[in-house]
């Protein structure tokens, strides 16, 4: 990267004096990455950072953030590893949280729904399909709520 082109790049961190970080202030992706156009093309901040301080990134790994900000480009706390250790240390962070039921966010259906949908078929009155017409969805997804494939939560 040409000296112009870095002191650019260089010009869109703020440090974090408590948390050590090296927030991207310029354009970020919806993860919250920051992007970095150079040449016409975009990357990621925190991969220009890293390159530049510590060489190539390793064939077949990515970079973690010690720190859990995808918008800190802070060399120090980015890390090679697998996706397997990026899952990893998600897990252990507690930053796994998947919303159940209505709080996910494709939902269709409330939690009110998938009871009154349980009601309607165990009447015996409405097949999977006549449900599922009503209710504007597949009946493969009536069968998964009554057999508590989905919606187990409740």
């Amino acid at each position: 990267m040409d000296d112009k082109t870095y002191k650019r790049f260089i010009s869109k961190i703020h440090i974090d004096e408590e948390t050590g970080c090296w927030e991207w202030q310029g354009f970020k992706n919806i993860d919250g990455y920051g992007i970095f156009g150079v040449h016409w093309k975009r990357y990621r901040a925190h991969r220009i950072m890293f390159e530049h301080t510590h060489g190539s990134i390793p064939a077949g790994l990515i970079l973690r953030h010690t720190c859990d900000n995808p918008s800190c480009v802070n060399p120090e706390h980015l890390i090679p590893g697998t996706k397997a250790d990026n899952s990893r240390d998600m897990i252990e962070r507690g930053r796994d949280y998947h919303p159940a039921g209505s709080g996910a966010s494709k939902a269709i259906l409330s939690e009110s729904d998938v009871l009154t949908i349980r009601e309607l078929y165990a009447t015996g009155q409405f097949t999977q399909q006549q449900i599922a017409d009503f209710y504007n969805i597949a009946a493969t997804t009536i069968s998964d709520i009554n057999t508590r494939k989905s919606w187990k939560h409740i």
